[in-house]
């Protein structure tokens, strides 16, 4: 069994502003001479097991003693097992344009609320699963896959679909068998002036339990929070495909889905799972140090009259037969024509026919249709076609934003053709496909398959 830890990690100068640009630009420089990348603020990434990561912490301390600095970071950890057993289920969260903006609550069986997304199932690509509320959710045809196979075991609720069109239904799952008891540590973090400070705390012990890399940092680090994955005793495991564990108490809350290996190998072949929804599961054969052994609790699932319930809607769903989600460009230019027509003092005039055959063969030319009919103008209460100026502008700004933040969260680049009432933006790649981006984060929090498929989605 081998670590697997991770440091999310940033020095503070001693400046009391709120923001101080240039000791950003140091924080920065100092980072980028260690060889390795960070966002525009200075959050970098270290995996704790590679080459050199003991040399980068060491450059760290030294750099904080001699200039006044402190370190802070997030710590988290999981491991390395040989010849795993088991895997823990990891779910996508649905993006929010695959969701509605209101969860649909149940009762659970302790008549608790229980609350699941509304999905729009249309809009999901692929069959992988995904994960709402901190529930995990699979697709129709993992559940399909899983009968085929005969891996039993498994209860479902489903996720009400929304959707004008047809699309693969999704379940939220829990298995019939429970792990009876769980070795958890709990999160917890600390922040001291100086690292003395530290070896007075309780955390301090716990931090020389667990182990690994922690003792290390606690001499380095004034800020950390500790993130430890939950394990499981090896004589507990259950003869089952599908297990769970679950804890919760007023301090933390821990929940599994577990997947046995030869389960997990059956659905990676069969394309309903991949390895980045599953994580290795550490089976020990005594308490790991720092961890405290726990009794599991029966995990929050809808009663069984509400499953009947939800089952009558999916099959109501399943046989009303929904039309394919078939948009062509002529279908959304007329969507915008009459979005125009109903709400002339939201748009702005067409784009005059000169400037518009200037675009032929450049990255704009897909825009060209839609330019036709208005250069700008409010598509809905959420998204602003920006004009031709605007897109050139904001695509720079947001394309030198990307390259400093060090992150490349697509293959292609694109331009920035439209924004969001938060600030968001929405991005068109060369192969049409459309991407809303973070305003916070460089992260993509939105897709649509196509120019026409995201203007026919998002113009009231």
């Amino acid at each position: 069994m081998q670590l697997n830890e991770n440091l999310l990690w940033m020095i503070d100068g001693p400046s009391k502003k709120t923001w101080d640009e240039e000791e950003n630009k140091r924080r920065i420089s100092f980072i980028r001479s260690l060889g390795q990348k960070c966002d525009s603020v200075g959050w970098s990434s270290l995996e704790l097991s590679d080459p050199g990561s003991d040399e980068i912490l060491a450059e760290i301390k030294s750099f904080c003693d001699k200039n006044g600095w402190k370190a802070r970071g997030y710590y988290s950890r999981g491991y390395h097992v040989i010849d795993c057993q088991w895997y823990r289920l990891v779910g996508e969260e649905f993006k929010v344009t695959e969701i509605s903006d209101t969860a649909e609550i149940l009762k659970d069986q302790a008549g608790k609320d229980y609350r699941l997304d509304q999905i729009k199932a249309y809009l999901l690509t692929g069959n992988m699963p995904r994960e709402s509320y901190g529930k995990q959710c699979v697709s129709e045809i993992f559940l399909n896959t899983c009968v085929e196979k005969q891996f039993s075991g498994l209860k479902y609720c489903w996720l009400r679909d929304i959707g004008k069109y047809k699309g693969t239904q999704y379940f939220a799952i829990i298995p019939e068998v429970r792990v009876p008891r769980m070795m958890y540590s709990r999160d917890f973090s600390y922040s001291v002036w100086n690292i003395n400070q530290l070896k007075l705390s309780p955390k301090y012990k716990k931090i020389q339990k667990l182990g690994g890399s922690l003792p290390k940092l606690a001499r380095i680090f004034t800020q950390l929070e500790v993130q430890p994955e939950s394990c499981y005793l090896q004589e507990d495991m259950p003869d089952a495909f599908f297990a769970y564990g679950y804890y919760n108490s007023f301090f933390t809350c821990h929940s599994d889905i577990l997947i046995r290996r030869d389960a997990v190998e059956e659905l990676i072949s069969c394309k309903v799972l991949s390895e980045k929804q599953i994580r290795p599961v550490y089976l020990a054969d005594r308490i790991v140090p720092g961890y405290h052994l726990k009794k599991t609790q029966d995990m929050p699932f809808p009663a069984v009259d509400v499953l009947e319930h939800r089952m009558a809607d999916y099959q109501n769903i399943v046989t009303q037969n929904k039309p394919e989600r078939r948009i062509t460009e002529k279908d959304a230019l007329q969507i915008l024509r009459n979005a125009k027509k109903q709400r002339k003092e939201d748009f702005h005039g067409a784009m005059p026919q000169k400037q518009r055959e200037l675009l032929i063969g450049t990255v704009y030319a897909d825009l060209i249709p839609y330019y036709s009919i208005c250069e700008s103008g409010y598509l809905s209460n959420e998204y602003r076609l920006l004009s031709y100026q605007e897109s050139l502008d904001t695509t720079r700004d947001v394309s030198a934003y990307l390259e400093k933040e060090e992150m490349k969260i697509f293959s292609e680049k694109g331009i920035v053709f439209a924004v969001c009432a938060n600030g968001d933006y929405v991005m068109l790649t060369k192969s049409n496909e459309v991407f809303r981006i973070s305003h916070e984060e460089p992260v993509i929090i939105g897709q649509w398959s196509s120019l026409a498929h995201f203007i026919a989605e998002e113009v009231a």
